[in-house]
Order: C-alpha cells, then sequence, then structure tokens
C-alpha cells in the first residue's frame, strides 16, 4: 500500500507541469503582409520588431510574428491573408493597400494600419478620431502630399510644362489619385502625363510609350508595390534625365532623386503602439488614427549629378536629410 501510494504521489506531481502549461494562454500571433518582396522592405520591417521590443515583446518569448511577402504581385495577396487568418492571430498589420484586403476577410480580427492615405476617404474607417469596426493605425493625408509633390517637380524644373505621374494601376484608390494629380498640375498650369505601372514590364513600357514631348519631371504614387520597382523607374528616369519626387525616403536611399512624405521607419516603428494596446485587451474601435506629425525632405545629390540637376540653393537648405 504504502509503494502504491508513494508511486500515486510521484505520479501526480510528474502531471503538474502538463496541467499548468494547458493551463496557460497560448502565444499571440500578430500577422504582417508586405506587398513588396523581403529585400525591399527588411529596414521598415527592422522598425516594427524593434518598436515591439521596446514594448516588451519578444519574438519566440511571449509572442510570434508571422510575416508574408507579396513580392510585388497583387494577385498573391488575398491567398497570403488566408495564410495568416488561419493561424488565428490577435492582430493583422500591413499598409493601406494590405488592410483593405484584408477588411474584406474579416472584420473580427483587430487590423494594425501600419501606414495608410486616406483612410477616411476610401471607405476603411468612419473617421481618425473614432475609426469604428476593426481597424486603426497610423495614416497620412494624401491629397496634401501630392499636391507638394507637383510644386517641387516645379521649384527642381522652373518653366516645366508636364509632369509624368507613375501611378499604381493595380490599386483600389489609382482612380482618385489621378484626378487628384491632375487637379494640383492644373493648379499649376502644368500638363499631366499618365504613365499607369502594375510590374516591371509595365514600368519600361510606360517609359517607351513617352511621346517626342516627354515630360519633364516625374512624380510617384504612394505605394508599397511601386517600391518593389524602384530600379526600374530609377532607371527609366536615367535615361529620360528627368528629376522624380518620390512618396518616401526608401526610393531615395536606392539611389532616386527627391522624396517628400511620412518617414516610414518612424511611422512602423509608431504603428507598434497599436498592436502592443490590442494585444493587451484595447479594442481598434476605441484607438482614434494617428497622422505623422512631420513630413521629411530627403535629397540625393549623387542622383542629382547623374541627370546634370543643380538642386537649387534654397530647396537644398530645406532638406531635413541630404544624401551625398
Amino acid at each position: 500500500m504504502r509503494r502504491r501510494k508513494f508511486l500515486g504521489l510521484v505520479g501526480g506531481a510528474a502531471a503538474w507541469p502538463v496541467a499548468a502549461r494547458a493551463q496557460q494562454q497560448p502565444m499571440p500571433v500578430v500577422g504582417l503582409l508586405w506587398v513588396a518582396n523581403e529585400r525591399v522592405v527588411n529596414p521598415y520591417e527592422e522598425s516594427i520588431r524593434a518598436g515591439l521590443g521596446e514594448l516588451g515583446w519578444t519574438d519566440g518569448g511571449n509572442y510570434r510574428l508571422e510575416v508574408r511577402y507579396g513580392n510585388g504581385d497583387a494577385t498573391r495577396l488575398p491567398k497570403l491573408i488566408d495564410e495568416l487568418i488561419a493561424l488565428n492571430p490577435k492582430v493583422l498589420s500591413g499598409i493601406s493597400e494590405v488592410v483593405s484586403l484584408m477588411k474584406a476577410k474579416t472584420s473580427i480580427i483587430p487590423l494594425v494600419l501600419g501606414l495608410s492615405y486616406d483612410p477616411v476617404e476610401s471607405g476603411l474607417v468612419q473617421s481618425l478620431s473614432r475609426p469604428g469596426g476593426n481597424i486603426t493605425g497610423v495614416a497620412v493625408h494624401y491629397d496634401e502630399v501630392l499636391t507638394k509633390h507637383v510644386e517641387m517637380a516645379s521649384e527642381l524644373m522652373p518653366g516645366v510644362r508636364s509632369i509624368g505621374f507613375i501611378n499604381d494601376a493595380a490599386d483600389a484608390g489609382a482612380v482618385r489619385f489621378n484626378a487628384l494629380a491632375e487637379k494640383a498640375a492644373r493648379s499649376k498650369g502644368i500638363e499631366l502625363v499618365q504613365m499607369p505601372v502594375r510590374d516591371r514590364d509595365s514600368v519600361e513600357a510606360a517609359f517607351a510609350a513617352l511621346g517626342p514631348d516627354k515630360p519633364g519631371a516625374l512624380i510617384v504614387m504612394l505605394s508599397g508595390r511601386l517600391f518593389n520597382f524602384r530600379d526600374a523607374i530609377r532607371e527609366g528616369a536615367l535615361k529620360l534625365r528627368a528629376p522624380v519626387i518620390y512618396p518616401f525616403e526608401g526610393f531615395v536611399e536606392a539611389g532616386g532623386l527627391v522624396s517628400y512624405g511620412p518617414n516610414y521607419y518612424a511611422a512602423f516603428r509608431r504603428s507598434t503602439v497599436y498592436v502592443d494596446k490590442i494585444l493587451r485587451g484595447a479594442k481598434p474601435a476605441d484607438l482614434p488614427i494617428e497622422q505623422p506629425g512631420r513630413l521629411d525632405l530627403v535629397i540625393n545629390l549623387k542622383a542629382a549629378e547623374a541627370i546634370g540637376l543643380i538642386v537649387p540653393p534654397l530647396f537644398l537648405a530645406r532638406a531635413d536629410r541630404v544624401i551625398e
């Protein structure tokens, strides 16, 4: 009897850790989807990981970050979203074009905008202060940015008569952005040349299709997908010897001329505050959408030299960062 009682006690003690583990909450999953490929977005992904780390979250320790990459192919995104949803995540995150697709697939899982443009106008949320539904995060008012891009193009090329607008034809906001760009160009008495693209081949085709009256400057739409084709855009502009205004610093760090827009590193890092709050129990509907406090002007002087452009001193003096 004593031996059986002893073995029973030992068996019960051995079961305690198993029971304790069974009662533990599963490690929360955060799903992150990029439009571009891993190499292109790696610096921004590191900003997200660092931001979550500062807030006390360790990947593989107290949460798991599941990342997927669209590699610039919009048709792959819905399937990748399904993969992430199947993991039963506590939060899903991405830029606006990604979250728009996520919204169509779930009204329950919280969605965090790593960075977005005009979420109210595009119908993603009810308002910035009270987003409602399952979406919150960081957003920029893009029509103001786009208007500024046209102004900068005319500053870099005084007297410019036409500007090419490289638009992401696969983006849900493409038509609206075309109209915004047209309005901004008309206000300066400048003709807008539409250059819709979907992939690297269409970027090359858009440049090849330009007539003899080629645009004197170019503007690139705010799009994660276009970031995947930044080399093709830069090469086309170099042959054209035209200055290009890009929507964020990554293009310029990769050899582009000028960017003006939100600091993506800071925006993605800031978006982790929303992820943190949701993981701790907050509801996205109760978290107001935040807009970047500043927009950065970044200039690459090597790119200017490559096309024989002398950046006006006053323009250069306004730069938040100069790459030499």
